[in-house]
């Protein structure tokens, strides 16, 4: 059973979904998540933006059920992005490099930019939160080759 300050809310504008999950996402509420996400119109959306600010912290079951929801959109040409995520979940995409499976970098804001270092890279705020570019859909997962292990 889901904790009572759990919450996912849906705001359909033209072709993009916006989502704003409130709470934590673990195995007891990614099911609402995942359901959440599976009733963006089909074929209309084109752009589906998950605000993750008010997340504490997401397993990898959060992750998982992202990338499930970047691939269904994907076939029909849509992608998702994460917006804000929690350190847990920016480790994870970190560690399993599924970053580029969750689709481009949401657009800036004007006067965004000043934050970047020399390379162009986005110094995150205090909160170490940021925008997660959501990968190309389809796109062949880097492997990494393992001392003894051959691929």
């Amino acid at each position: 059973m889901p904790p009572a300050r759990f919450g996912v809310q849906q705001h359909n504008r033209g072709s993009r979904a916006e989502f704003t999950v409130v709470g934590d996402i673990d195995l007891t509420t990614v099911s609402l998540v995942r359901s959440a996400l599976a009733r963006c119109p089909r074929g209309l959306t084109r752009t589906v933006d998950v605000d993750l600010t008010a997340v504490g912290f997401c397993d990898v079951s959060a992750l998982n059920a992202f990338l499930e929801a970047a691939e269904n959109l994907g076939r029909t040409g849509a992608v998702l992005r994460l917006h804000h995520p929690p350190s847990s979940l920016v480790r994870v995409i970190d560690i399993t490099g599924s970053g580029r499976l969750l689709g481009p970098p949401a657009p800036r804001p004007a006067g965004a930019g000043q934050g970047e270092n020399r390379r162009g890279q986005s110094r995150r705020g205090q909160s170490g939160r940021g925008e997660i570019p959501a990968p190309a859909v389809g796109a062949e997962p880097a492997r990494r080759s393992r001392p003894g292990v051959r691929s």
